[in-house]
């Protein structure tokens, strides 16, 4: 039973599963419980999401993300 529970966590985590709903769902105390016993899982996730802050910063992502949030100056 307890293999499966894993099971189930570790396939809702890859399956980009917010952490606090799989805490929810596992019965943790909390989702930094989720975290230390799932963490495995998550460490292809982690190298996934540097690649994609690497090609933000990259491509002038950050630049682009800033001029779209700046507050138009002309007549409103």
């Amino acid at each position: 039973m307890h293999m499966l529970r894993h099971l189930a966590g570790s396939y809702w985590l890859t399956s980009e599963v917010d952490i606090v709903k799989v805490s929810l769902f596992m019965g943790h105390t909390d989702p930094a419980c989720t975290l230390r016993v799932c963490m495995h899982v998550l460490r292809g996730t982690v190298e996934e999401a540097r690649k994609v802050m690497g090609a933000f910063f990259e491509e002038g992502g950050i630049a682009e993300a800033c001029a779209q949030n700046v507050p138009s100056l002309g007549a409103g």
